[in-house]
């Protein structure tokens, strides 16, 4: 499951999580039945790891609960049409996932955007040993942009940045 040192991130970009979601929409409604779920996703079953990673990080966006039930958020989420209400939901997703937050923080200050700086910045937030984030940072990294791109959140991108 996505965890780094003491944080939790969803393992799965918000574009995949309202694919998930418009799959159950479509055949179960607002509830989640992960027997059922995880057989129309191609999992063997819904104790796959897979599986569950998946249900994990749509608890972590915020879109379903403990229940399984589709939150207000997911709904949004699935029933977006616009870019603005694509962007609005992927704040609010943003918003729940603490490691992202802090990590944004510490981004701005930063004035430019780059793989090596989010990189540095996830050492420094997580406090993960260098092993760890060598292994987990590029996976961090692609769901954490995808949801800036979904929140139409424009980095400044500079030469000097992209080359520390």
């Amino acid at each position: 499951m996505g965890r780094i040192g003491p944080y939790r991130y969803p393992d799965i970009t918000l574009e995949e999580a309202r694919l998930i979601l418009l799959v159950n929409l479509t055949y179960q409604g607002a509830s989640l039945d992960p027997p059922y779920l995880a057989k129309r996703l191609g999992h063997v079953n819904e104790k796959s790891g897979a599986f569950k990673r998946k249900l994990q990080s749509l608890r972590r966006w915020g879109l379903i609960n403990r229940k399984n039930k589709i939150t207000p958020l997911g709904l949004r989420l699935a029933s977006a049409k616009t870019n603005e209400e694509w962007s609005k939901v992927a704040v609010d997703a943003f918003n729940n996932v603490l490691l992202f937050s802090q990590l944004i923080t510490m981004l701005n200050d930063e004035g430019a955007l780059s793989s090596s700086i989010f990189k540095k910045h996830l050492a420094i937030l997580t406090r993960a040993k260098t092993e760890e984030i060598e292994k987990k940072w590029k996976h961090i990294w692609r769901v954490f942009l995808s949801t800036l791109e979904s929140m139409e959140y424009s980095p400044k991108k500079s030469e000097a940045s992209n080359s520390r």
